[in-house]
């Protein structure tokens, strides 16, 4: 189908990150963090010799002396896993954890992973990572540096919502909007003062048996209301009629009748400002915002543009260039439109389609940290003899072992995946010049729409 651009930002993904996704496990329990504190980084399961040792976490892959991955199955031979597991009078037997030798190395495989993952952030102490994010949180959040005393400090108060413009012209939007809202009800509340007066100066509440013995909170509440406006002394508004005509306050020949006007002249006054500043806000203020946040501060959207609409997969033997064939296609529009540098394209980053894998990776990563919880509290119910505890977290581990194997067969074929192999979703095409992006956004100005895009845009786009 016809391409489609639109105005972008900074590209989410970059085609040259690793094909395999990565996930950071969130931080271990501290009874966790001990266990594998000991733990050397794995190396990759492919080239690994597999040994049968006895380990002190059953079932989980350790590092021997001489470097080598040990586990508790020969995969060779295909034997099962040592593992721990209660018989029926609650003793500890040892049994066969998985069956398969295929179903062993998935598991290794996934939990190299993690081991892998973890040894990065065990390698640190955790005052040392907590002082290091302290510091770019304070680096890169939302703060001023003092050059005196070489600190980032928070903002004061008195900060125009223009300043925080560097952060995103929705954060400058944000306050702004906040501090007009302010000044219109601030507006309003002095437009509705001359009803608030007339309302408070009635003893409609007190005239009343049925209001007049209500709680003082009620009647304080309904002071300031029209329910209150005008007088009306006991037996004098038996009908309609007479309600109608009461007086606006007792000895005023004044009726509330002859006012009644000037409710509704504030009523609509107080209307059309809310409704006048809505109509400013969005259709002048808005627009004007941004165009003054985009010349003041530089940022990739100003080079940068969408691509949607692209074909997912090129013919065979084109679709690994598919960078590079995406770049000659605007490089030739502009060479068309009079652009004589030589390489106007700055850079293209492909969306890619994962096909939802990252998440499995992330989610498969949840179920290991599990894993390991479940099998340090079942080695610490061992060793207190508490034998119904243990033959119940051993039940967890087995479910969640057989989870992330399952998960891992799903992922056989992500792992093995490249980029160059997998659909594209959407680009980010970076230009050199701003006046390069506006020429390419002029040409595919009707690209708007699926129709549009089949009846006006010409072939070449």
């Amino acid at each position: 189908p016809p391409l489609s651009l639109q105005p972008g930002s900074a590209p989410v993904r970059r085609e040259g990150a690793p094909s395999a996704p990565f996930w950071h496990p969130s931080p271990l329990p501290p009874l966790a963090q001990r266990g594998l504190a000991s733990r050397s980084a794995m190396p990759s399961a492919a080239g690994a010799t597999l040994k049968r040792t006895k380990t002190a976490q059953p079932g989980l892959p350790m590092i021997s002396e001489s470097g080598e991955t040990t586990a508790s199955e020969d995969a060779e031979e295909g034997s099962a896993a040592d593992t721990t597991e209660l018989d029926s009078d609650g003793r500890p037997r040892e049994v066969a954890q998985f069956e398969a030798p295929a179903e062993q190395k998935r598991w290794l495989r996934a939990y190299t992973r993690l081991s892998k993952t973890i040894s990065l952030a065990s390698d640190v102490p955790i005052s040392e990572q907590v002082r290091v994010v302290t510091a770019h949180l304070e680096r890169t959040g939302c703060r001023k540096y003092n050059q005196a005393s070489g600190t980032h400090e928070m903002f004061p108060l008195t900060t125009s919502p223009s300043t925080l413009g560097k952060y995103g012209v929705g954060v400058q939007l944000y306050f702004e909007f906040l501090l007009s809202m302010a000044l219109l009800f601030l507006m309003l509340f002095l437009v509705s003062m001359p009803m608030m007066v007339y309302n408070s100066a009635g003893t409609l509440i007190e005239d009343f048996p049925t209001t007049s013995d209500a709680s003082r909170h009620y009647k304080l509440i309904s002071y300031f209301t029209l329910g209150n406006v005008g007088s009306c002394p006991v037996g004098t508004c038996g009908t309609r009629e007479a309600l109608r005509e009461r007086l606006l306050q007792r000895g005023d020949p004044t009726k509330v009748m002859d006012i009644a006007w000037i409710f509704g002249f504030v009523d609509a006054l107080a209307l059309v400002l809310f409704m006048s500043f809505a109509a400013v806000f969005h259709f002048w203020w808005v627009p004007r915002t941004i165009a003054a946040q985009d010349d003041k501060n530089v940022t990739a959207a100003d080079y940068a543009v969408s691509v949607t609409g692209l074909p997912r997969l090129l013919p065979a033997g084109k679709h690994a260039s598919y960078a590079a064939l995406l770049q000659h296609h605007f490089t030739k529009l502009l060479r068309d439109a009079g652009v004589e540098e030589e390489n106007p394209v700055k850079e293209i980053s492909l969306v890619r389609n994962f096909d939802g894998a990252l998440a499995e990776f992330i989610y498969q990563g949840h179920l290991l940290h599990d894993v390991h919880n479940w099998e340090l509290n079942r080695t610490k119910a061992l060793d207190a003899e508490r034998y119904d505890d243990a033959k119940w977290f051993d039940t967890k581990v087995k479910r969640l072992k057989q989870r992330v194997v399952a998960m891992e067969n799903s992922l056989e074929k992500h792992i093995s995946m490249s980029d160059g192999h997998r659909q594209v979703c959407q680009a980010f095409v970076m230009f050199n010049r701003e006046s390069q992006k506006n020429l390419i956004l002029r040409r595919y100005q009707r690209s708007g729409s699926i129709l549009r895009r089949l009846l006006f845009q010409p072939r070449d786009l």
